[in-house]
């Protein structure tokens, strides 16, 4: 068996309305030639050496404390059982 957690890192935990929140997001260490398939808000991202970089435009409309959720799915060896991790992005927004 294997272990495995999701990492956020988003470049900012506070982001003024009209510029980007941005975070990358990848699987721990454990799995450096793992490319998983990784969604946020039910959006594939495109998936690099096992990373992914989540960017979104905050607007006048986004304020205060905003949460995304996200999964990356693994697949275990050819064909094998498909297991997802889920994680979430919690970030503010401030004018």
């Amino acid at each position: 068996p294997y272990t495995a957690e999701a990492v956020v890192i988003p470049k900012e935990k506070e982001v003024v309305q009209g510029n980007e929140f941005e975070a990358e997001i990848f699987i721990g260490s454990q799995f450096p030639t793992v490319n998983p398939k990784i969604t946020v808000n039910g959006v594939d991202l495109e998936v690099i050496e096992g990373k992914a970089l989540y960017k979104k435009r905050i607007t006048s409309k986004d304020t205060g404390r905003l949460v995304e959720h996200g999964k990356i799915y693994i697949t275990r060896g050819y064909g094998g059982d498909t297991t997802n991790i889920p994680f979430k992005i919690e970030y503010r927004v401030v004018k």
